[in-house]
C-alpha cells in the first residue's frame, strides 16, 4: 500500500482523535511494511504522531528519529521531533528542529509558532515575536494564535520599554478585537502587582486601559464582568490623588463613580471572585492603612460579600 492508502486508511482515526486505535492499526501496518521504505518512513511518522498525541514522548522520539532517517526532507517530522523535545525541556534541541522545518515548508504556520516558543524559552523575545508574526500571517483566522502574539507583545513592552508602552498595546488591542477572559485577567493582575509593589502611577495606567468598554462589554463576548477594573481604577486614583491622570480630565471622577453604581447589579463571577480575593483585597487593605482608617472598620473580607 503506497503513502496515499495508508493516509486515508488511518484518517478516520485521526479525525477522531483515536490516538490509541491509530497507533495500534500504524503497528501493525508497519509489520507488514518493506523496511528501508517510504511507506515504513509514512508510519513511523504517523507513530510518532499517535504516541506523542497520547503524552508518550519517549515513544515518539525513536520513531520520528527513524522516520528522518529515511526521509530527512520531511519537514511535518521536524516538526514533531521539535514538538517531543519542547515537552522534555530539551529547547535548543527543539529550537533546531523548528528552524528545520520552517526551511523545508516556510508555509507551515505550526513551525514557526513552535519555533518561537522554543526562542522565547532560550531568551530570545525579539526573534520570537518575529516568528509569531510569521504565523499569524500565514493562519490569520486563529484567534488564540492573534493572542498569543498580543501576550508576548505587552510583555516585550514590559520589559523593554515599560508600563506606558504596555498600556498602549492593551488599548490598542481592545479597540481592534475581541480578547478572551484569561488575558484580561491577566493584565488586571499585572496592575495589581503594580499597585502592590507600590508602583500606583504604572497600575493606573494599566487599569485605565482595561476600563475601555470594549474590553467587558455586552459585545466583547467576555464572560468577566467590567466591574474589577472599575473598582480597582477608583482604588487606585484614591490612593495616588496626585496622579495626573486623574487631574487633567483624563478621568472624569463622577462618570467612574456611576460607572461602578450600574455595575453593582452584574453578576459575581468565579474569576471576579478570585481577582478580589487574590488582588483587589490586598489593594483596598493599603488603602485603609494609607487612609488611617483600618482600625474599628469591617474586613475587606466582608465588604467582598
Amino acid at each position: 500500500m503506497n503513502v496515499n492508502g495508508l493516509q486515508q486508511m488511518l484518517l478516520p482515526l485521526e479525525q477522531a482523535s483515536a490516538w490509541e486505535a491509530f497507533a495500534t492499526k500504524a503497528r501493525e501496518l508497519l509489520a507488514v511494511t518493506p523496511p528501508d521504505s517510504m511507506e515504513e518512513a509514512y508510519l513511523r511518522y504517523l507513530l510518532g504522531k499517535a504516541e506523542l498525541e497520547r503524552g508518550q514522548h519517549s515513544a515518539a522520539e525513536p520513531q520520528l528519529r527513524r522516520s528522518l532517517q529515511l526521509q530527512p526532507r520531511f519537514a511535518y517530522t521536524h516538526h514533531l521531533l521539535g514538538r517531543c523535545h519542547a515537552e522534555t525541556g530539551r529547547w535548543r534541541a527543539a529550537h533546531l528542529c523548528q528552524q528545520r522545518c520552517c526551511e523545508l515548508n516556510p508555509d507551515f504556520a505550526y513551525g514557526w509558532l513552535h519555533r518561537a516558543r522554543s526562542a522565547v524559552a532560550l531568551g530570545r523575545t525579539e526573534a520570537g515575536l518575529e516568528y509569531l508574526r510569521q504565523a499569524l500571517a500565514l493562519a490569520p483566522e486563529l484567534d488564540w494564535l492573534q493572542h498569543e502574539t498580543l501576550r508576548l507583545e505587552v510583555e516585550d513592552a514590559l520589559a523593554s520599554e515599560g508600563p506606558e508602552r504596555a498600556a498602549e498595546q492593551i488599548a490598542a488591542a481592545i479597540e481592534r478585537i475581541r480578547l478572551p477572559e484569561p488575558l484580561l485577567l491577566d493584565w488586571l493582575k499585572l496592575a495589581c502587582s503594580y499597585a502592590l509593589c507600590g508602583q500606583l502611577r504604572s497600575a493606573l495606567t494599566v487599569a485605565n486601559a482595561l476600563c475601555r468598554e470594549a474590553a467587558f462589554g455586552a459585545t466583547s463576548g467576555c464572560g468577566l464582568p467590567r466591574r474589577p477594573a472599575l473598582l480597582l481604577r477608583a482604588l487606585l486614583l484614591v490612593l495616588h490623588p496626585q496622579s495626573e491622570l486623574g487631574r487633567d480630565g483624563s478621568t472624569d471622577l463622577e462618570d467612574l463613580a456611576g460607572q461602578l453604581r450600574e455595575s453593582c447589579w452584574m453578576v459575581v463571577t468565579a474569576a471576579e471572585k478570585e481577582l478580589w480575593y487574590g488582588w483587589i483585597v490586598p489593594i483596598l487593605e493599603m488603602l485603609m492603612v494609607r487612609l488611617g482608617s483600618g482600625a474599628g472598620q469591617p474586613p475587606p473580607s466582608a465588604l467582598a460579600e
